[in-house]
């Protein structure tokens, strides 16, 4: 064949069109004729707007309840349980007392008192006879209205506050101890949350200012059998 013949020669259709299709495959958007055409994966679903915040009133809201294992939980602290020194050992009544703050600084001091507080307080805490952990929780101002079927506005809502008028359960029961010897001794042996028998007990602001609560059966029993108030739920 001339090389006349072969410049006029048709190209070969067979023939890739980029010299490097061979190797990389080609760039052509058509796919060869005996391979089928891929098809295209699905695009994802949209993903669902979230609020903006827990009590957001633009777009969605998450309105939410806080329910007990039980219908009874029982709420420790030593607010309102008065001077223990005269409730525990039949000291003269110090009014100031009276106020957490300054018992904490009282016990942080020790002395006498302290130490006849902590013999009478351990001979209690063998007679409950508790064995195993307990999980005890924080306690919050809100939490009864919440119990209660009622969410708080926050502070930058203009609404009132939510009920839960859906909701039909029926809220638990708040029982606070008033019995200076058990407060006593599950706030000084509490440890992030736990209760254990064997916990020693210590007198520090950092577990005397707690304000914990729990559903466990064995402190509910202990608090009606050494005293206790119903505490009111706002609905």
């Amino acid at each position: 064949m001339s090389d006349d013949q072969q410049q006029n020669k048709a190209p070969d259709q067979s023939a890739p069109s980029n010299p490097f299709g061979s190797r990389f495959g080609s760039r052509s958007s058509t796919p060869p004729a005996n391979q089928p055409q891929q098809q295209q994966p699905a695009p994802p679903p949209p993903r669902p707007s979230r609020p903006s915040g827990l009590l957001s009133r633009v777009g969605n809201r998450l309105d939410w309840r806080i329910l007990p294992v039980t219908g009874t939980i029982i709420h420790f602290t030593l607010d309102g349980l008065g001077d223990p020194f005269h409730r525990i050992l039949g000291k003269r009544l110090i009014v100031d007392f009276g106020k957490r703050d300054a018992v904490v600084k009282i016990f942080e001091s020790g002395g006498a008192d302290i130490d006849e507080i902590v013999s009478r307080l351990d001979i209690s805490w063998k007679e409950y006879d508790l064995t195993g952990a307990i999980l005890l929780y924080p306690w919050g101002d809100n939490l009864p209205n919440v119990m209660g079927g009622r969410l708080p506005a926050g502070k930058d809502d203009e609404d009132e506050d939510i009920h839960y008028a859906e909701d039909n359960r029926t809220p638990p029961s708040i029982l606070r101890a008033v019995d200076p010897l058990l407060v006593l001794n599950i706030l000084g042996r509490t440890r992030a949350n736990i209760l254990l028998p064997e916990t020693p007990l210590v007198f520090e602001k950092t577990y005397l200012t707690l304000a914990l609560m729990s559903d466990d059966p064995r402190l509910i029993t202990l608090a009606q059998a050494t005293g206790f108030v119903e505490e009111s739920l706002v609905r």
